[in-house]
């Protein structure tokens, strides 16, 4: 880790919360900053706004964690890593300590690969000393051409004493001229260099195959939880101090509603879950008074306001229904607080929970947006293709980009949804079969079925993939 002196504040903050593996008040969490030799230029101004951003929850009580769901997170803990164990391995180092008074190999002058600059008078001095005397008809195929001519060969060798001299139709070499020695340390200087190369190109490979391994064992392992866990979506109402709400079970995608005078069952029912999803589930958890083992992946749309001209003019992003609106393609992905006060009030349960329903519905497939392409979408105004990258890929499924490149690689297709919001009940009524050719970034070009021609087609434009049988090629 590096000095902790040096951290920016939000970094400080990190590492303090970390370690200390519980929930911390703002004054506390300034007083363990300044007693490691923390600074916080503005006083708690400045921790307040380092703690606005970034892999952080406030609780009701106003106690400070660490959101391990967080899209930052894992770039906060690599930036803040102590790993003493792990030294940097030293590069090789070419032995370039060779005899110069022996004489080149015919197996050296075979793997030698000479550079550009290597003149043709240095290849015939090389082949000479490796093969011996031979005939402009006849020279070796080392490094040279299956026929010398004269006239070449001539020119290579006007102007000066060389190690080298043409008799006739024959080339001789001269054994003890000072320029052999240093001709034989540049090729064997060059081999060694390339061996070394090629020695660190081989260690890398295999890295990267372990790594590989690893990694297709990780996602494995990953995926093999997630599907046995249990998992779901919740949407919860909370009005005169009682509460209602309905949860969405992942593994089957049923629904379960819990009116008001069933708050135990409901408790019990999110206490008996893994994996909870939600909009800002840990406050959920804590108004109802539980504390829950389950792994609370918060899906509240990750962007607040943003900055769009350069007079610094700042949009703030308050309606949460707008937020999911800018993903998912629903004319009301949630519904009116004070229409399902109404439906509370009025006791009309049925259109209570069709509501919540609706809500998960929408919930359900803005979180299958940001699992496929490990992003939401934030469109206003010119804003039209920003997006916001989101973890909430547990299970480590394929990604749009992983289905694509799969489908390229096997000259198959996938099926697409575009553009508008995938049905609940079947994602893929309306998907399209699409042959992908081509992958740039953030897009891919391809040929849909026969009913559409060759088009490029922007990754976000994609509401559902999966991939598909490998019908015949429209051609």
């Amino acid at each position: 880790m590096p000095d902790f002196k040096r951290l920016i504040t939000r970094l400080q903050a990190f590492v303090v919360l970390q370690e200390a593996d519980r929930p911390l008040s703002i004054d506390e969490l300034a007083a363990q900053i300044l007693d490691r030799g923390g600074h916080l230029p503005c006083g708690m101004e400045s921790l307040r706004k380092a703690l606005s951003r970034g892999p952080y929850r406030k609780s009701l009580t106003g106690l400070y964690s660490l959101d391990r769901e967080h899209y930052d997170f894992w770039y906060d803990e690599v930036r803040t890593r102590h790993d003493p164990t792990r030294q940097p391995e030293p590069p090789m180092v070419p032995d370039l300590d060779f005899n110069l008074d022996e004489a080149l190999t015919p197996q050296e002058l075979e793997e030698f690969r000479p550079p550009h600059l290597f003149s043709f008078r240095k290849k015939l001095v090389c082949s000479l000393d490796a093969f011996g005397s031979f005939s402009l008809e006849a020279p070796p195929q080392a490094l040279l051409p299956p026929r010398l001519e004269r006239v070449e060969v001539q020119r290579s060798l006007a102007g000066r004493e060389l190690p080298l001299t043409l008799e006739g139709s024959q080339l001789v070499l001269r054994p003890h001229h000072p320029e052999l020695r240093q001709v034989r340390g540049q090729v064997r200087e060059i081999l060694v260099k390339e061996r070394t190369r090629q020695a660190e190109a081989q260690k890398l490979a295999a890295r990267r195959q372990d790594w590989l391994r690893q990694e297709a064992e990780r996602k494995q392992a990953a995926w093999t939880a997630f599907a046995s866990s249990r998992r779901a979506l919740v949407r919860l109402f909370f009005h005169d101090g009682g509460v209602a709400g309905s949860l969405l079970n992942l593994a089957d995608n049923t629904f379960s509603d819990f009116t008001v005078d069933r708050g135990s069952e409901l408790r019990d029912a999110l206490n008996s879950m893994d994996i909870l999803f939600g909009l800002d589930p840990h406050t959920d958890c804590e108004r109802l008074g539980i504390e829950t083992t389950a792994r609370l992946v918060d899906l509240t749309p990750p962007f607040k306001s943003r900055k769009v001209n350069q007079a610094r003019r700042t949009v703030h992003f308050d309606d949460l229904s707008a937020q999911l609106r800018m993903t998912v393609n629903a004319s009301q992905p949630l519904g009116n607080p004070q229409k399902l006060a109404d439906y509370w009030a009025k006791s009309q349960w049925t259109k209570f929970f069709r509501r919540l329903q609706s809500d998960l519905k929408s919930l359900y497939q803005y979180y299958r947006y940001g699992v496929e392409h490990g992003y939401v979408r934030l469109r206003w105004g010119f804003r039209e293709e920003e997006t916001v990258p989101v973890s909430w890929n547990l299970g480590n499924e394929p990604t749009v980009y992983d289905l694509i490149r799969d489908a390229m690689a096997a000259q198959s297709c996938v099926e697409v949804v575009l553009s508008s919001t995938p049905g609940f009940e079947d994602r893929f009524a309306r998907a399209i079969p699409f042959w992908p050719t081509d992958i740039g970034l953030g897009w891919v070009s391809g040929r849909f079925s026969s009913s559409y021609g060759a088009d490029r087609v922007p990754f976000p434009e994609i509401t559902a993939i999966r991939g598909c049988a490998d019908t015949a090629h429209p051609g």
